[in-house]
């Protein structure tokens, strides 16, 4: 891991432990983003068919990468925009949420007039009610596989299973998670899955993947533009939800970002993290200091610290989230040990 850090310029200048909020980029996306620039700097809209075949291996390793199928993956600008689809165009049924999850995954379907119940995950009895929740038949589950806020991971498989046997509809963020734990969709779920490029995924703003199952597609068909046409009409498969222009500049982004983690290998990338939170949990464990981890794959931790602590970070180039008493950790595969002692060192 010690050779990819010289592939992140932001770490000459910062200690950045910030991923759950935003990306290091590495050098090969800013490549990749200024190759796509010269090109239509040089040659307009003239000689593409290298950025089509570029963007079309984008979508089939973003497939790979969720254990899906090219058909069904399509590109959005970002993950909200995806849920309002769903909120517009999914039948209305009961949507289950939980507390506290980012605002993106809820917010929608009260705006579109569905009737929307709150479980509290923090709860010791949570997925017992979770369970009790599903056990009606046609809900939309609408979740975040891994929170933002202290990096809590739903059971993927229990979700999945309940979904399968009370005929849910599962929409489900991954953008905390996809990069930084290995994932594997079910494609025997009714799944809309949507995760954001800028964080664990490293392709900076402007793009998001999706994959939805053929039911879903069905149900938000509608979404019509000039690309979403061919021919014979209406393109069928997830592709036609990409109404407009491909976003050429930042599926090439993508593809790189995808690529270095293919490259190490993401069961590599989780281990690594992993112990990076871990490293945390034991100091705070051995210095008395609260903190907020599960007993999951996430590298997301939060820990609390005094007055004038993140302030005392950022006087020192360290990039954390400030969340009141508390700041969130995140790092991700460019970070070590160093960075956590750092952080650590100014803390302590």
């Amino acid at each position: 891991m010690e050779d990819i850090r010289k592939e992140f310029p932001i770490l000459n200048e910062y200690t950045y432990l910030n991923t759950a909020r935003f990306c290091a980029l590495p050098k090969s996306v800013i490549k990749a983003q200024h190759a796509f620039l010269d090109h239509v700097n040089t040659h307009g809209s003239w000689k593409f068919d290298p950025w089509s075949t570029l963007y079309e291996s984008t979508r089939t390793q973003a497939a790979r990468l969720i254990g899906g199928q090219a058909d069904h993956t399509f590109f959005l600008p970002n993950v909200s925009l995806g849920f309002n689809m769903a909120a517009q165009y999914l039948p209305k049924r009961k949507v289950i949420c939980l507390q506290d999850d980012f605002p993106s995954v809820h917010m929608a379907w009260k705006s579109h007039g569905f009737d929307v119940q709150y479980l509290n995950y923090k709860s010791d009895s949570f997925y017992g009610k979770l369970s009790t929740a599903l056990s009606l038949p046609n809900q939309i589950l609408s979740v975040s596989w891994v929170q933002s806020e202290d990096g809590f991971e739903i059971d993927l498989k229990l979700i999945f299973d309940l979904c399968k046997e009370n005929d849910h509809i599962l929409v489900l963020d991954g953008t905390q998670g996809l990069g930084a734990i290995p994932f594997q969709i079910d494609p025997e779920v009714n799944c809309l899955f949507l995760a954001s490029g800028f964080k664990w995924l490293m392709a900076g703003y402007g793009i998001a993947v999706g994959h939805a199952s053929d039911n879903i597609l069905e149900y938000i068909k509608p979404m019509q533009g000039w690309n979403s046409v061919d021919g014979a009409g209406i393109s069928s498969g997830a592709k036609s939800l990409e109404v407009g222009h491909a976003t050429y500049l930042n599926a090439a982004a993508l593809i790189e970002g995808i690529e270095l983690i293919n490259q190490i290998s993401i069961e590599t990338i989780c281990q690594h993290n992993l112990v990076l939170r871990k490293h945390v949990e034991t100091w705070c464990t051995q210095n008395g200091v609260r903190f907020k981890s599960y007993n999951s794959q996430s590298s997301i931790i939060s820990m609390e610290v005094k007055t004038g602590d993140f302030a005392r970070l950022a006087d020192n180039n360290i990039q954390v989230t400030n969340q009141g008493d508390f700041i969130r950790i995140s790092p991700h595969l460019y970070n070590n040990a160093s960075d956590i002692e750092k952080l650590l060192d100014l803390i302590g």
